[in-house]
């Protein structure tokens, strides 16, 4: 028996479909990549259990969102002798190695805090006003950043890679904005 025209049309329409059919995000998907509305992910300063996979990790759960992710990795620093005092560099590539193992978008800041590990707030700005809008994710670099985008700020000033991949998820926007938060929220 053949199959009514309409029928076998819905057949064709769902045979390029992921998983994300599932998820109501069809049309997001077959998208192209610049179509895209972008996520903005600035993750890896205060580092992590494996800074690689957690920060793949949260790309893939923003792609499956049905965004573009841009990266904005740490700072290219040795160890700072402050309060802190770690090195950047290994968590820096980290980052960069899951961002190109992606193949995907890099943000470089312009400007540096004195502290050696945020984004002068201007830089920040700036870059978020590249993406008005644009809902970001990640540690303080990204709620910096958020100032400038003006978009829903699931971004948690402290937070490692680890926490980030554990707490952050992206949502609907609802129509009002959401606001950053503190880590204090999250670790009792």
């Amino acid at each position: 028996m053949k199959k009514p025209l309409r029928l076998r049309a819905i057949f064709v329409a769902l045979a390029g479909t992921t998983a994300l059919a599932a998820a109501g995000a069809i049309e997001i998907y077959k998208q192209s990549a610049a179509q895209r509305p972008v996520a903005l992910l600035a993750t890896g300063t205060n580092g992590g259990a494996d800074v690689y996979a957690e920060t793949s990790a949260m790309i893939d759960r923003l792609q499956e969102a049905g965004y573009r992710v841009v990266v904005v990795p740490p700072r290219d620093a040795p160890a700072l002798q402050n309060s802190v005092n770690r090195d950047l560099r290994p968590l820096r590539a980290a980052v960069l190695q899951a961002a190109h193992d992606k193949q995907l978008q890099v943000i470089e800041p312009q400007a540096w805090h004195s502290d050696g590990f945020h984004i002068a707030p201007a830089a920040a700005v700036s870059i978020g006003r590249r993406y008005p809008g644009a809902p970001t994710f990640g540690d303080s670099n990204s709620v910096a950043i958020n100032a400038g985008t003006g978009g829903d700020c699931f971004g948690v000033g402290g937070m490692t890679t680890t926490e980030i991949l554990a707490h952050q998820r992206p949502q609907p926007h609802t129509g009002a904005r959401q606001p950053c938060r503190d880590i204090s929220a999250f670790r009792k």
